[in-house]
């Protein structure tokens, strides 16, 4: 089954390299990213569930599923810390984004302790970019696993039928 989770795998990383482009349209980028990538890891957990093998248990096939949720969240995260120069570039710096953030959040992290320019900063952004890599692995792996045995009675080959009018232990009347 870990053939099989890699094959969703690296077509689940095709996906989240497309879908880890969609950061930058601004303002709503990071939400479509992660309501996508949802979609993503749930979809590839289908696909070891279509591909597995009739004989394959249940535990096997959470371990594809986790082996392509894996490989569909590393992807997605490391293209996503790679992203922070660009979105740094985008936004002007972290003058840029100070400016564009409203004042009440701004307030919100002074409040906190935190000051708003070493967290908007080029360290700090990669810092959180690579807490969220982490979060994206640890995720995508349960999503994909869980997704993967919750659709194999759908989505998973067919068994032969079991008749049980036949063999010898059935007396006829």
């Amino acid at each position: 089954m870990i053939r099989v989770g890699i094959r969703a795998g690296i077509l689940g990383a095709i996906g989240a390299f497309v879908i880890e482009f969609l950061v930058l349209v601004p303002l709503a980028g990071q939400c479509l990213v992660w309501i996508f990538s949802l979609a993503l890891w749930v979809a590839v957990g289908a696909l070891v569930a279509y591909w597995h093998v009739p004989e394959a248990r249940d535990t096997d096939i959470a371990v594809g599923g986790a082996v392509a949720g894996l490989i569909t969240g590393l992807i997605g995260g490391l293209l996503g810390i790679l992203l922070v120069p660009v979105l740094l570039l985008l936004m002007g710096g972290t003058p840029g984004i100070l400016h564009s953030l409203p004042p009440d959040i701004v307030a919100l992290y002074q409040e906190a302790g935190v000051a708003p320019e070493v967290v908007f900063s080029p360290t700090g952004l990669f810092l959180l970019m690579s807490f969220s890599c982490l979060l994206q692995l640890i995720a995508a792996a349960l999503i994909a696993a869980l997704s993967a045995v919750l659709l194999t009675s759908w989505l998973g080959p067919e068994e032969a039928p079991w008749e049980e009018d036949r063999g010898p232990y059935m007396l006829e009347w």
